[in-house]
Protein backbone atom coordinates (compact mmCIF):
# COMPACT_ATOMS: atom_id res chain seq x y z
CA UNK A 1 0.00 0.00 0.00
CA UNK A 2 2.92 2.34 0.67
CA UNK A 3 3.94 2.13 -3.00
CA UNK A 4 0.40 3.10 -4.08
CA UNK A 5 0.42 5.97 -1.57
CA UNK A 6 3.73 7.26 -2.90
CA UNK A 7 2.52 6.95 -6.50
CA UNK A 8 -0.74 8.79 -5.75
CA UNK A 9 1.08 11.57 -3.92
CA UNK A 10 3.54 11.95 -6.82
CA UNK A 11 0.73 12.16 -9.39
CA UNK A 12 -1.33 14.59 -7.29
CA UNK A 13 1.74 16.80 -6.91
CA UNK A 14 2.13 16.64 -10.71
CA UNK A 15 -1.40 17.99 -11.24
CA UNK A 16 -3.68 14.93 -11.28
CA UNK A 17 -6.85 15.00 -9.20
CA UNK A 18 -6.90 12.44 -6.35
CA UNK A 19 -9.41 10.32 -8.32
CA UNK A 20 -7.29 10.43 -11.50
CA UNK A 21 -4.16 9.60 -9.52
CA UNK A 22 -5.74 6.53 -7.93
CA UNK A 23 -7.17 5.34 -11.25
CA UNK A 24 -3.78 5.80 -12.95
CA UNK A 25 -2.01 3.83 -10.21
CA UNK A 26 -4.59 1.03 -10.50
CA UNK A 27 -4.32 0.97 -14.31
CA UNK A 28 -0.55 0.50 -14.24
CA UNK A 29 -0.69 -1.98 -11.35
CA UNK A 30 -3.37 -4.07 -13.03
CA UNK A 31 -1.47 -4.09 -16.33
CA UNK A 32 1.67 -5.32 -14.56
CA UNK A 33 -0.24 -7.84 -12.42
CA UNK A 34 -2.23 -9.09 -15.41
CA UNK A 35 0.87 -9.48 -17.53
CA UNK A 36 2.61 -11.44 -14.78
CA UNK A 37 -0.44 -13.66 -14.22
CA UNK A 38 -0.78 -14.40 -17.94
CA UNK A 39 2.93 -15.24 -18.21
CA UNK A 40 2.65 -17.60 -15.24
CA UNK A 41 -0.53 -19.13 -16.70
CA UNK A 42 1.11 -19.69 -20.11
CA UNK A 43 4.18 -21.21 -18.48
CA UNK A 44 2.00 -23.83 -16.80
CA UNK A 45 0.81 -24.96 -20.26
CA UNK A 46 -2.99 -25.01 -19.91
CA UNK A 47 -5.11 -25.97 -22.87
CA UNK A 48 -6.67 -23.11 -24.82
CA UNK A 49 -4.05 -20.44 -24.21
CA UNK A 50 -2.53 -19.43 -27.52
CA UNK A 51 0.09 -17.06 -28.67
CA UNK A 52 1.17 -16.37 -32.24
CA UNK A 53 3.63 -19.26 -32.01
CA UNK A 54 0.83 -21.73 -31.18
CA UNK A 55 -1.72 -21.00 -33.92
CA UNK A 56 -2.81 -24.22 -35.63
CA UNK A 57 -4.11 -22.59 -38.85
CA UNK A 58 -1.96 -19.51 -39.55
CA UNK A 59 -3.70 -18.92 -42.88
CA UNK A 60 -6.83 -17.96 -40.91
CA UNK A 61 -4.94 -15.05 -39.30
CA UNK A 62 -2.97 -13.32 -42.08
CA UNK A 63 -2.63 -9.95 -40.31
CA UNK A 64 -1.37 -11.51 -37.10
CA UNK A 65 1.05 -13.74 -38.98
CA UNK A 66 2.39 -10.73 -40.90
CA UNK A 67 3.03 -8.96 -37.58
CA UNK A 68 4.73 -12.10 -36.26
CA UNK A 69 7.06 -12.21 -39.27
CA UNK A 70 7.98 -8.57 -38.63
CA UNK A 71 8.44 -8.92 -34.87
CA UNK A 72 9.81 -12.47 -34.83
CA UNK A 73 8.75 -14.96 -32.20
CA UNK A 74 6.88 -13.82 -29.12
CA UNK A 75 9.01 -11.46 -27.09
CA UNK A 76 7.39 -10.88 -23.70
CA UNK A 77 9.80 -8.13 -22.67
CA UNK A 78 9.12 -6.17 -25.87
CA UNK A 79 5.36 -6.58 -25.50
CA UNK A 80 5.42 -5.55 -21.85
CA UNK A 81 7.59 -2.49 -22.54
CA UNK A 82 5.40 -1.44 -25.46
CA UNK A 83 2.18 -1.78 -23.42
CA UNK A 84 3.50 0.03 -20.38
CA UNK A 85 4.89 2.82 -22.57
CA UNK A 86 1.48 3.23 -24.24
CA UNK A 87 -0.21 3.50 -20.86
CA UNK A 88 2.28 5.96 -19.40
CA UNK A 89 2.42 8.23 -22.45
CA UNK A 90 -1.36 8.23 -22.72
CA UNK A 91 -2.17 9.31 -19.17
CA UNK A 92 -3.77 12.77 -19.33
CA UNK A 93 -2.91 15.24 -16.60
CA UNK A 94 -5.42 17.82 -15.33
CA UNK A 95 -8.27 17.40 -17.79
Amino acid sequence: MALHEDGCRFLIDAGFSPDEAWLAIRLVAEFVEGFAARARYRASGPVGVQGLDDVAFPEDYPSLMRARRTLGTSDSDHYFSFGLDCILRGLPCGR
